[in-house]
């Protein structure tokens, strides 16, 4: 489940996938489900200052990936105190029927009007239970971040941000079926992505987003594992190089 804050939007959204799944990984499995900035994320962070590739790099024919999409009843998600009592409920919604390898209910509500942005905030999840069982956690909001410079040099592509000076730097962009991206570690506000790796991800328009993600873990019975993100972001536009 993800909480996500933009630095070009007011406020939060909120997003969740229950997944039961056969054949590959758990970041497989985001990947098929077209959330790879999620899947990386979840990975363990390259060396603080370093940068490695990523690519999505999963199919889903039925055999390499099969996944379920599991229901726990409504889902209320609730902001911080300090700032009322401002919460969301969101309803499981039908995944539409694409992909015969997927299938079942998603959890998807973009209201950032009706949910405000605490950093520092606790916000609390909850959900009854159906199919899976019941859902409960809090999980903080991490401080926003800009980005204010994205600068192609000699040695690569530099990123800079304000806010937190320690976070991710991930660029990506579509190559055929695939989305492939560089995840970096980056710290005190900047990070340089290496020229070899732009050069993988090959010319033309991609994107940078820069996040800091807090991640809690709790138990929900008939899962493995149940992680709850709030992601702080901002995100960009750069056109790379021949």
């Amino acid at each position: 489940m993800v909480l996500s804050h933009d630095q070009r939007t007011p406020g939060v959204t909120v997003s969740a996938q229950l997944m039961a799944w056969q054949g590959d990984t758990r970041a497989g499995a985001l990947h098929a489900l077209s959330v790879p900035e999620e899947a990386w994320l979840l990975e363990a962070a390259p060396a603080a200052g370093q940068c490695r590739g990523v690519d999505s790099g999963h199919s889903v024919d039925g055999v390499a990936v099969w996944i379920d999409l599991l229901g726990a009843g409504d889902l209320t998600v609730k902001a911080p105190d300090p700032i009322g009592d401002a919460q969301l409920v969101i309803e499981p919604q039908a995944f539409p029927p694409v992909l015969f390898a997927l299938r079942g209910l998603v959890y998807d509500a973009d209201g950032p009007q009706d949910l405000p942005f605490l950093a520092g905030g606790a916000y609390w999840v909850h959900a009854p239970g159906d199919e899976v069982g019941e859902l409960l956690a809090e999980v903080v909001a991490p401080a926003a971040v800009r980005i204010t410079a994205l600068d192609l040099v000699d040695e690569g592509l530099a990123v800079r941000w304000t806010g937190e000076p320690a976070a991710r730097v991930i660029l990506s962009r579509d190559v055929g079926s695939q989305t492939v991206g560089v995840l970096c570690n980056g710290v005190d506000g900047e990070a340089l992505v290496p020229e070899e790796e732009l050069n993988r991800l090959g010319p033309g328009p991609a994107q940078v987003v820069v996040a800091r993600a807090h991640r809690i873990s709790t138990t929900v019975s008939e899962l493995d594992e149940t992680d709850v993100l709030f992601v702080s972001r901002d995100a960009a536009e750069v056109r790379l190089r021949r």
